[in-house]
């Protein structure tokens, strides 16, 4: 089975399409063969992989299928990720929506880590409680992941701290200005395959590598499992 990052947050609105087909780029690009899951309505994530050349990574989106209770999800992602295993993914990202705990916590559940983006605001922060709450109570290891962070400006340092006020984990790699995001998305593109050498890829890279350092990508015919160890940055 592939390794299983959940992007999750019952807040809309936070960079979790943006954080997702990042890390998927990122992750390809070194090898691992990765399937996104688009559980979005909006299916924001299918659309940007529409206009790519590359087969890989692979979106699979929930199109034409009725996932309004958490039952029909919990029927549903068990049967996508096995897909993605026997097409070879080593890794699936599962892109959740905004507003809707019925897709989040099954998610959450199916996942060996979960990343929470938010942008280094307190109020944001605060609105990321019921998450927090849904991952401890699922027993996974989770993080929360600060992205749009402002170039040279202090917001990043008052998160954190106001992060560890409330004995929330981060994760030590950030994203920061999205304009060069919102660039390589508008090209159905990754920061690191848009402008490889730039410092929105070296963001990128420095949080995959801090994920792998928490949680083991499995070979195509191996089993993932997540480290025993918790993930506090």
């Amino acid at each position: 089975m592939p390794t299983i990052i959940a992007m999750a947050g019952i807040k809309g609105g936070t960079g979790k399409t943006m954080t997702t087909v990042n890390l998927a780029v990122a992750a390809e690009r070194q090898g691992v063969r990765t399937v996104i899951l688009d559980l979005d309505p909006i299916e924001i994530s299918a659309k940007w992989s529409d206009g790519r050349a590359e087969e890989w990574p692979k979106v699979h989106a929930a199109s034409n299928v009725n996932l309004d209770t958490a039952e029909r999800v919990r029927a549903w992602l068990p049967a996508k990720i096995a897909e993605a295993g026997r097409d070879g993914a080593q890794l699936v990202l599962i892109d959740t929506p905004g507003h809707a705990e019925h897709i989040v916590k099954p998610a959450i559940d199916a996942a060996d880590l979960v990343l929470i983006p938010s942008r280094p605001l307190n109020p944001e922060i605060l609105a990321l409680m019921e998450t927090v709450t849904l991952v401890a109570t699922a027993g996974k290891i989770g993080s929360i992941v600060f992205v749009a962070v402002p170039f040279r400006a202090p917001e990043l340092a008052t998160a954190r701290s106001f992060a560890e006020s409330l004995n929330l984990p981060f994760a030590p790699a950030f994203l920061s200005d999205f304009r060069p995001y919102f660039r390589a998305f508008a090209a159905s593109q990754g920061v690191t395959e848009y402008e490889p050498s730039g410092g929105a890829a070296a963001e990128v890279n420095a949080l995959w590598e801090w994920i792998t350092r928490h949680v083991e990508i499995s070979q195509p015919k191996g089993r993932a499992a997540a480290k025993a160890r918790a993930v506090a940055g």
